[in-house]
């Protein structure tokens, strides 16, 4: 082979690089999408997760709270019982109360994790997307360096 042959491959190799932007070859620009793709993918995750967590702990936190408040205010209730038969009663109430709220805050907590995971699903869909069109544009560069190799080809 020439020097000249072997300069003119040089020369073509160095414009499938600069049309595949910035001197990277197709395989380094897929990797760089799809590198790309999953990094979105972690920093919404993180996101969403530290997001979430901190909903789940505002709620558990609220819920916490408003029983630790309905105890005293029981407690002050059954000191001031005068039979056995009203303490009995307060007790029922309280035991009452107390699985009904706590159905109605597992109700609410189920709610918030299933929104949490329809969250996640979307995001997964979003950056399966996103993937797809990385892969789709690796597939068009690939076609595109071919069909510029075979007219390069016929050229000579």
């Amino acid at each position: 082979m020439s020097g000249r042959d072997e300069d003119e491959r040089e020369l073509e190799g160095r414009r499938m690089r600069e049309r595949n932007g910035a001197g990277r070859s197709l395989p380094l620009g897929m990797a760089s999408a799809l590198s790309d793709s999953y990094m979105t993918a972690l920093e919404r995750g993180a996101s969403m997760i530290g997001n979430n967590l901190r909903l789940l702990q505002d709620e558990t936190m609220r819920f916490v709270t408003r029983r630790l408040e309905h105890d005293a205010y029981t407690m002050e209730e059954m000191g001031r019982a005068r039979n056995f038969l009203d303490l009995f009663a307060i007790q029922q109430k309280w035991l009452n109360e107390t699985a009904t709220a706590y159905s109605q805050e597992f109700m609410r907590l189920s709610r918030l994790t299933a929104n949490v995971t329809e969250e996640g699903m979307s995001v997964g869909r979003e950056v399966g997307e996103r993937m797809r069109e990385a892969g789709d544009e690796f597939q068009g560069e690939v076609r595109e360096q071919r069909r510029a190799a075979a007219g390069s080809m016929q050229q000579h």
